[in-house]
């Protein structure tokens, strides 16, 4: 309802500035996590959390770790299951 109200009043339906939430690190916070991400690419969210949380101080969830991994363009590796070669092969 709001949306049609933005558009009929402004003729938009941008969202406005500021809404959202708040960023909980800054972008010196978001190198350090990006560094520790790229040394140890097996280690998983919660623990990268744990670590940035006591080098830092900056509480942040597993999943927030994950989503700003991926907004960063690195994904989890994740190794795939295979038949592993044998002298046969």
């Amino acid at each position: 309802m709001q949306v049609w109200k933005q558009w009929t009043d402004e003729h938009q339906t941008n969202r406005k500035t500021g809404s959202g939430q708040r960023k909980v690190t800054l972008a010196r916070d978001d190198g350090h996590l990006l560094h520790m991400a790229v040394n140890d690419r097996k280690a998983p969210s919660w623990l990268l959390a744990a670590q940035l949380s006591t080098s830092t101080g900056v509480l942040m969830l597993a999943s927030s770790i994950r989503r700003c991994l991926l907004h960063h363009r690195l994904r989890a590796r994740v190794s795939l299951y295979r038949i592993l070669p044998t002298t046969n092969h």
